[in-house]
């Protein structure tokens, strides 16, 4: 006759509940981890930043004035039509961004300052509403808050 072992093959029933809180608290935290929004702001801000130094850079090389125009859900590059010519300054033609395209749209819940900013051949650069001011600050507000600023007696462009 054959004896059985008492050995028990298994998990108990507290084993499980255990492992299944933990994996349920592990999820809760990574979900939160992988969220985008905070890689979306910064990569909102970062591509602006760029832009902005990329319309000065423009202006210079091609001697041109170059608008730099931000609002509440995107930006854009414009160059002056007129340039070295009689007459006012026209912003139409689009300064095409190398990487991506003439403007950029910001994702859902970004808050953005609006400005516009005209950068000159000379490197310089001044608000399009004709104030006085030594530095244009943009403000960009989501989780967290980051400040582009633009020297306008020398045109540089750096965050705060």
């Amino acid at each position: 006759m054959k004896k059985f072992r008492d050995s028990s093959k298994g998990f108990t029933l507290i084993e499980l509940v255990g492992v299944i809180v933990i994996a349920g608290a592990l999820t809760a935290t990574a979900g939160n981890l992988l969220s985008t929004d905070v890689f979306d702001e910064r990569w909102v801000f970062e591509d602006t930043l760029s832009a902005a130094r990329y319309a000065q850079k423009v202006a210079m090389a091609r001697g041109c004035a170059v608008q730099f125009s931000i609002g509440h859900t995107s930006f854009e590059l414009k160059r002056d039509v007129n340039c070295r010519k009689d007459g006012a300054a026209l912003f139409t033609e689009n300064v095409v961004d190398p990487f991506v395209s003439s403007s950029s749209e910001f994702p859902p819940g970004i808050v953005v300052s609006a400005a516009t900013i005209i950068f000159y051949p000379q490197g310089w650069a001044c608000s399009a509403d004709g104030g006085e001011y030594s530095t244009i600050s943009i403000l960009f507000v989501g989780a967290s808050s980051r400040t582009l600023n633009i020297e306008c007696g020398t045109g540089f462009v750096y965050r705060s």
